[in-house]
This record gives structure tokens, sequence and C-alpha cells, in this order.
């Protein structure tokens, strides 16, 4: 399932970049490089002698544009830097290469579930999904700036179910649904870019009204990246909200902060490091780890993505204790991801990439033998070239 979910979830953002933005793709005379120039002067201008608190209309939606295509028109070829050709070049070399396909191509029947009605592209950017197992026709997909979206016919018809009840606009970034009861959602608000979350709402009526369960505080720009629900025990709960893992053992009625360690640097003036990822080890709701992103203008290794575990997750604070894995990763890193094994729940998948350049970085994924803390490379694209 949670295979399922990341799947759908590229195939779907993709295919919404890719046909949001052909009009852009199609022209082979314009450069990225020589068009942005100029907007760039343009929008500086207006910003010169505008009020801070005006808004300049389009600013935003130029940002986003210019963030999705800088790093999709670069090549090593001085001839085409900047050209949109080359992305659409890439992407049918994609389409092409019988390695990336499946071995087995005829067992894999991808077609685009939409919603591709979306007249802007900062209403289809996708940043989580949920798959109801027990039945695959239901689809939740959570937005970055346009709320939660559901489908009950496998994408036939899409509904968005929180536009009624909350803000208009709020972003989506994560969401967890009750496994025994489809109708109890849990979302965590805030956008991936600008805007800061509102808390993390809850409904027992699959949409129709949600409650605020934990609020969170403006001053801070608090953004809720991840929730998940003990398989055991659907009213514990674990969400990571900026530096801080919070924790709930009655559905969301209260809630208190099991995690706040992460490691800074007393003399860089940046502390926007934050927790990214958590996973509950199958077969032991005790064990649990989570992982952080990095502040990369302060080169310290206490600057760098974390991972830590605990093994007494359930344990009444503050007796929880929490350990952090630091051999058999580089010393610095920009972020890291975790996944775990439902087949093999003694050991943790980190994939986390290392740049070395502007556009280009090598990835890696490794394996943490639970047993041991022992951490071994899998997979890392340097080795293999």
């Amino acid at each position: 399932m949670r295979m399922l979910r990341l799947s759908l979830a590229i195939v779907i953002c993709a295919m919404l970049s890719y046909s949001l933005f052909g009009q852009v793709i199609d022209s082979t005379s314009d450069n990225f490089y020589y068009y942005t120039s100029q907007m760039d002067a343009y929008y500086d201008s207006l910003i010169n002698i505008t009020p801070d608190t005006v808004k300049i209309t389009g600013l935003k939606n130029y940002e986003r544009y210019k963030d999705f295509w800088r790093t999709r028109v670069y090549s090593a070829n001085d001839s085409i830097q900047g050209s949109y050709e080359y992305y659409a070049t890439i992407m049918d070399r994609y389409k092409e290469n019988p390695n990336l396909l499946p071995a087995d191509n005829e067992a894999y029947n991808w077609e685009l579930i939409g919603p591709d009605e979306l007249q802007s592209h900062n209403m289809g950017i996708i940043v989580s999904l949920y798959v109801n197992p027990s039945n695959i026709n239901h689809v939740y997909a959570g937005t970055n700036a346009s709320g939660l979206f559901r489908t009950l016919d496998g994408g036939q018809n899409w509904e968005n179910i929180t536009d009624n009840c909350l803000k208009h606009g709020i972003g989506v970034l994560d969401l967890a649904v009750d496994p025994q009861d489809e109708d109890v959602i849990y979302i965590t608000t805030g956008n991936d870019r600008n805007n800061y979350g509102t808390g993390i709402f809850k409904t027992t009526n699959n949409g129709l009204s949600w409650q605020q369960v934990l609020p969170f505080n403006p001053y801070e720009r608090q953004k809720g990246r991840k929730i998940i629900i003990d398989p055991t025990d659907a009213d514990i709960l674990y969400a990571l909200v900026n530096q801080k893992v919070y924790r709930t053992m009655d559905g969301g009625e209260t809630w208190e902060i099991i995690f706040d360690e992460l490691s800074w640097d007393p003399d860089c003036w940046n502390r926007d490091k934050y927790l990214i990822d958590i996973e509950i080890r199958p077969g032991d709701p005790n064990t649990v780890y989570i992982s952080s992103s990095a502040i990369s203008n302060c080169q310290s290794h206490i600057q760098s993505a974390e991972l830590w575990f605990t093994n007494n997750a359930k344990s009444p604070y503050p007796q929880i204790i929490w350990s952090r894995i630091e051999s058999g990763l580089p010393d610095f890193l920009q972020f890291m991801t975790i996944e775990t094994d439902l087949q093999n729940a003694g050991i943790l998948y980190i994939a986390y990439s290392i740049p070395i350049s502007e556009y280009q970085s090598h990835l890696y994924l490794k394996i943490l033998t639970f047993s041991t803390l022992n951490i071994q490379s899998i997979f890392d694209t340097k080795a293999t070239k």
C-alpha cells in the first residue's frame, strides 16, 4: 500500500506538470535564462516601488514557474542550456529507455486519473496520498495549496472535502486514515513553499465536518509535515511539527511533545532545521524512527540532517529515550528519507543525495540493520557509473 501511494503520487504529479506546462515545452525558440532575466528585471522594478504590505500581482506564480523549470532546462552542453526543448527530449528518452520500464510492462497499465481539469498549476501539486488498501477505488489526495481531494470511484470523479469547512486554499502536507474506520481522517496543514499551517485537523464523518485538534502558533511559522497512526492502536498518533514530535494517545484530544533534540550550531543564525520523516517499525510499535533536514549555509557537522530512533515510544513522557544514529552516514547530509519493510521488520531503508554541482547529485540507498544499528549501502549512483 505504501508503494502504491508513492507510485500514484509520482505519476499524478508528473503528468499534471507535463500537461500544465505543455505550451512552454513545445516552444523551441524561447530560452529560460533569457526569459527569466527579463521577468526578474520587470518584477524587481515593481518591488522597488511597491510597499511591503501590497501584493504584487503575478509575482508568486512567476516564482513558482521559475523554481519548477530551473533544474529542468540545464545541460552540460552550453548550446542548449536554457532550452525548454531539452526537457521534452529528456522526457522522451525516459519513456523510450527499456531499463526504466518494468520487466513485464504489460502487467502495469498506468493512466492519469486526475483531476486534470484544473486551470492553475498551483492547484495541481499533490504532496500527500492515501489509497484504501481494502478498496483501491477510494483515494485521498492532499495538495500543497488547495486542500484535500477525494475520489470514491477510482478517479472518475473528484471532490474537495475541506473547502466547505476549512480555510480555502489550505495546504495538506500529510494525512492519516484510521485503518479500521475510513470516516476518521487526520490532516496536517501547511504549504511547502511560503505559507504556514494552521494546525492538525480531524474528521470523524469523512470530511463533512472538521475539528482542529492541535492548533499551530502562527508566530512560530509551524508546519505539520508528517502524521502516522500506530497500527496496533488507532488512538495513538505521531506528528512532525517543525523540529518536534508530537504524540497523542487519545485520538487527538490531548498532545504532548516527545522529541525536541535536534542539534544546533550556536554560532549559526539559522535555526530552520526540521523533521521530515517518521516510521514505526513493523510488529514493534514501540520503535519509532525519525529523520530531519539540514542547514546547508552553516557548514558544521552538527547542522547535518539527523537520524534518530526510540524503542519505548509508548512510555510516559519524559521516560522516552531517543538515540541518534551517525555511524555509517556522511558528516553532512542535506536531508534523508526513511522507509520500513513490511517483509523484513529488522531493516530500515535510508535514502539521501549528495550534490556534486548545482544541477547534479549522487543518489544513495542504504539499509539500517536494527539489531546491530549497522548501516550498509545497497545502491549508489556514484559507484555504478
